[in-house]
């Protein structure tokens, strides 16, 4: 792997309390290889979050750039995450209220082996009216 991470995982303010535990736990049950960022657009106004997040091993920043009606630039996201941490094989923006589990580095590790890709990978969600779960 050329950097220290596989994946490099960032999120706007808008992220539920719950996601930053739970992207933690994902990261250290795969070994350390999520490195996770939170971008705030005021670090004065979510000092509580910004707080969560670095004690759950989370890097803050503040939003690089923002629209005039306050919407951060993805773009600007993006070029940032990936001057930040160098060496990594994919860089991500998730939905703050969006959790994952294990499947997520294990879903990307199968399609990395391939070389001179340019990789774009998209998800989504499902609404689900009703979920059973069978033990």
């Amino acid at each position: 792997m050329p950097g220290q991470y596989f994946l490099e995982l960032f999120v706007n303010a808008q992220v539920y309390s719950n996601t930053v535990p739970n992207w933690r736990a994902v990261d250290v049950t795969l070994g350390r290889q999520l490195k996770t960022i939170l971008y705030l657009t005021n670090a004065s106004v979510h000092d509580q979050l910004a707080t969560l997040a670095r004690d759950h091993g989370w890097m803050v920043f503040e939003t690089p750039r923002v629209s005039p009606s306050g919407v951060p630039y993805l773009k600007d996201m993006y070029h940032h995450a990936s001057q930040n941490l160098t060496g990594c094989i994919f860089y991500g923006f998730s939905n703050g209220d969006i959790l994952y589990n294990r499947d997520l580095l294990v879903t990307l590790n199968a399609i990395f082996p391939v070389p001179d890709i340019t990789y774009n990978v998209f998800g989504g969600t499902l609404k689900l009216t009703q979920l059973e779960c069978h033990l």
